[in-house]
């Protein structure tokens, strides 16, 4: 699943990448481009040509910016056994599918979610860092998942037991589909983690999210909150709480479900506001200690938008 959005400086190498693929599965690239300008619909009906063998649908869309169109391909995405997160920019090694379905193929049963270590990259490909989320754990709670989500959905690979669930679940208050799906995954079913560094991602100068220090100095910090605030942003941590708990009611164990609880009680209350507030700046301070790089939106203090 490719969402595209004036991709045409690195399209051409992201697709080749997933048409390479060392695998014995057959691959369909399912694309929702957010009303690009640009050359990037020219560069998808060209390699649907050179390459006729690969099987590609393209949705031509509005823009409706990352974050929603990723949630249309979430929605709308044909069945399949396994579905994966693709960004236009980055480069795919080539056993990645391969490597995430056999360690999948023993927890299939369930719903499950594969992750990978990953390159930082420049623009030419030249490695410039490497996370290090799996050794650290890929998570530690709900709330560090919802809040400070530290793996980035090109990582992920997961099972249509899993997709089934997500399409179950309001969806309309979520922010970034990656932090959702770990989510989902990790209350439902199984996430599996692997150290090796499976893509490249890559960094320049239009990324519309990448890899910032989680603990940015306090002006920058403050401005970006204001600018949540000016926007009025549609989003809600509180409600997807609330559409999960709809869902996993019985699935939860005590403690996930007292973390949903607080999470959906935050939007009446202030003091569950600021306890949320604290616990995810703590997580903050620990996934700096944790991980030498880190992928983020800032999340650890978006609950300041509620106050």
């Amino acid at each position: 699943m490719l969402s595209t959005y004036n991709g045409e400086k690195y399209l051409l190498d992201q697709l080749k990448s997933i048409y390479f693929q060392k695998t014995k599965h057959e691959l369909l690239i399912f694309i929702r481009d957010d009303g690009s300008a640009d050359n990037t619909l020219s560069i998808l009906e060209d390699f649907k040509k050179d390459y006729p063998n690969c099987e590609i649908i393209v949705q031509k869309g509005d823009n409706i910016g990352v974050q929603k169109s990723f949630l249309k391909l979430i929605q709308t995405a044909p069945d399949a056994d396994y579905y994966a997160f693709c960004d236009q920019d980055d480069y795919w090694n080539e056993y990645k599918i391969e490597t995430a379905i056999q360690k999948m193929n023993s927890f299939m049963s369930d719903p499950v979610l594969y992750c990978s270590n990953y390159e930082i990259v420049d623009q030419n490909l030249n490695v410039i860092d490497k996370s290090h989320i799996i050794e650290k754990g890929v998570t530690d709670s709900v709330t560090q998942i919802l809040f400070q989500n530290r793996v980035p959905g090109c990582t992920m690979i997961f099972n249509k037991k899993l997709m089934d669930i997500l399409k179950d679940i309001d969806i309309s208050m979520v922010r970034m589909h990656d932090a959702y799906v770990l989510a989902v995954a990790y209350i439902f079913g199984k996430v599996i983690g692997d150290a090796q560094y499976q893509i490249k991602y890559r960094q320049h100068e239009n990324n519309t999210v990448g890899v910032k220090n989680k603990f940015p100095g306090l002006k920058k910090w403050v401005k970006e909150k204001m600018e949540l605030l000016r926007t009025g942003e549609n989003y809600s941590m509180a409600q997807i709480a609330s559409a999960i708990l709809k869902k996993c009611d019985v699935q939860c164990d005590e403690r996930q479900l007292r973390e949903l609880q607080r999470i959906e009680q935050s939007e009446y209350s202030i003091k569950a506001r600021l306890a949320l507030f604290c616990s995810a700046a703590t997580a903050s301070k620990s996934n700096i200690r944790a991980t030498s790089v880190s992928y983020t939106h800032l999340r650890a203090h978006e609950t300041l938008r509620h106050l």
